[in-house]
């Protein structure tokens, strides 16, 4: 990088006598008028951007600039666009969703829920987003569609979600309300728990 020559101010007193000062260096950056204080030429704010940034130009990050950064910028900013899917290049959960903070300091969102806030508009009032696409930190907002939460559920592709839509147990009794125990992890058949049951008494009693 080219530095332009070093700008001199006139001296404006005399010490030791009456001799004259040395003139004084000022930023060689245009419209800087701040005392040199480095090698370069530049003041120390210019050096400070460029040891920082690598030019003296960039001012600071996007958190701490007086005027923010626009919400959709920052966002797109952690956005690969695809054929299909936008797909999330910041932080993600170990389920594989994005999380995007709105603002400096404030808690993570799901970022495919900002995404559809920001490029459709407010998520009805008990609604959750459904990922039409199945691809989890894809935030394109036309592979969402805001559905309740038995919906989404019901169009999982998860494990849980797969067991619920079962109509019969392993051994092909049916899943009625009364052939049915409800338990924290899922459903139990009760005529199967009957089978069982009368496993271990027999093995009990030989």
């Amino acid at each position: 990088m080219s530095v332009a020559a070093t700008l001199e101010r006139p001296a404006t007193g005399t010490r030791n006598g009456g001799s004259e000062m040395h003139p004084q260096s000022i930023c060689s950056i245009p419209e800087c008028s701040k005392p040199a204080g480095s090698s370069r030429g530049w003041c120390q704010m210019h050096y400070n951007r460029w040891k920082r940034h690598g030019n003296t130009e960039t001012v600071l990050k996007a958190w701490t600039i007086s005027q923010p950064v626009p919400i959709f910028d920052r966002f797109l900013r952690f956005v690969e666009f695809t054929d299909t899917c936008w797909l999330w290049t910041g932080h993600c959960q170990r389920s594989g969703y994005g999380h995007f903070s709105k603002s400096k300091g404030a808690a993570p969102s799901m970022a495919h829920r900002v995404s559809y806030e920001l490029f459709v508009g407010p998520i009805p009032t008990g609604l959750e987003i459904d990922h039409l696409c199945q691809v989890r930190n894809c935030v394109n907002p036309d592979h969402m569609e805001p559905v309740t939460h038995d919906e989404n559920n019901r169009r999982s592709t998860s494990a849980t979600a797969m067991n619920r839509l079962k109509t019969h147990c392993a051994r092909g009794h049916e899943f009625t309300p009364e052939n049915t125990r409800i338990r924290p992890l899922g459903r139990e058949c009760k005529a199967c728990d009957q089978i069982l049951a009368a496993k271990r008494k027999e093995g009990r009693n030989a």
